[in-house]
């Protein structure tokens, strides 16, 4: 059990979270088995179904430092602007219920901060996939050029400022200033505020050393469901942020748009063509440009799971094109 912090903590975790109790003991454990321990942590639980709730008022009767708030909304980033109301610290580490830290991650965000007047500190996303070779291959395509494309959190590199990191930790102040999280950009809520941080002026830094591992999925399906959402959420961020747009972001968002062009123009012939060459350039690049050494089966699955991020993704981008998500004031708290 650890004694109530007496002392203002140097940090407040906040953590949104929705069923997570096939996972979340372990996020409690790695918490309470850091280096630093003067942190509060909030986990802002969004209603859920399972267990996590209940698993979660447990561990706050052993550890003082844990707090449970409520998240109507059932919404990510409305689950993080509680926490930020909630939150007793000025830096803000931001965990999900199923990430994987190593044990001086509060430490070294901490120290990052120390020697920097970064606005948004943060690290590298790093795969525990599952043995399949469906979840290893997921995996691979993430990390990949040709895959989940060039953005820097995905993979290691030189430290400095970025568009972006994976999950983040932040200055309290600063977010409050900018108007906290936006709540009606889908699952686009982290990429939305660094860009209006370093519009604001404000660094957002990488450090590749500092890496957080996730769980890829599992399957096609949940693959296709995650990458759709994701383009649905980049098309609400990039209307509203034009300058937001990169030109990896561009260039697959037309994909439906030639894809749609060449059926009409040379049938499904003209159609095939274009989802022909989408499918060989991941191939090659599977075959040519791995970032880690993987037997050749499993870069032929990763390839055909680039092709099914890439396209989806332009689906859930040209959807939400038409159908944004509604203002936040629109939606009604779940009851």
């Amino acid at each position: 059990m650890t004694d109530a912090i007496n002392c203002q903590p140097k940090a407040s975790i906040i953590v949104p979270v929705f069923n997570e109790e096939r996972s979340i003991h372990a996020v409690i454990e790695a918490l309470q088995r850091q280096s630093e321990s003067s942190f509060e942590v909030i986990f802002a639980d969004g209603r859920s179904t399972d267990r996590t709730r209940a698993i979660l008022a447990e561990a706050a009767t052993q550890d003082a430092r844990i707090r449970v708030i409520d998240n109507p909304r059932r919404l990510q980033s409305a689950g993080l602007n509680s926490c930020l109301a909630a939150a007793s610290s000025e830096l803000l580490i931001r965990l999900d219920g199923h990430c994987h830290i190593p044990d001086d991650y509060v430490e070294r965000v901490l120290d990052l901060f120390a020697s920097s007047d970064a606005a948004v500190v943060g690290g590298t996303m790093r795969a525990i996939p599952a043995e399949s070779r469906t979840a290893q291959a997921i995996a691979l395509a993430n990390e990949a050029r040709w895959g989940a494309g060039p953005a820097r959190f995905h993979r290691d590199g030189v430290a400095g400022p970025a568009d972006t990191v994976y999950l983040g930790s932040f200055r309290r102040s600063i977010v409050q200033n900018l108007g906290g999280w936006a709540e009606d950009v889908g699952v686009n809520e982290d990429y939305e505020l660094n860009f209006r941080v370093r519009q604001a002026g404000h660094t957002v830094w990488l450090d590749p050393d500092l890496a957080v591992g996730y769980e890829p999925r599992t399957s096609f399906k949940k693959l296709a469901i995650q990458y759709f959402r994701y383009g649905r959420s980049k098309a609400v961020t990039m209307t509203r942020h034009p300058a937001s747009a990169k030109p990896r972001q561009i260039i697959p968002a037309v994909g439906p748009l030639g894809l749609g062009v060449a059926t009409a123009v040379g049938g499904p012939l003209g159609g095939a063509s274009v989802l022909g060459a989408s499918g060989a350039a991941v191939v090659v690049g599977a075959i040519a440009d791995t970032p880690k050494p993987a037997p050749l089966a499993t870069r032929l699955v990763a390839a055909a799971a680039a092709f099914t991020m890439h396209w989806t993704w332009s689906a859930g981008f040209w959807f939400g094109l038409v159908r944004p998500f509604p203002a936040a004031k629109e939606l009604a708290p779940a009851a």
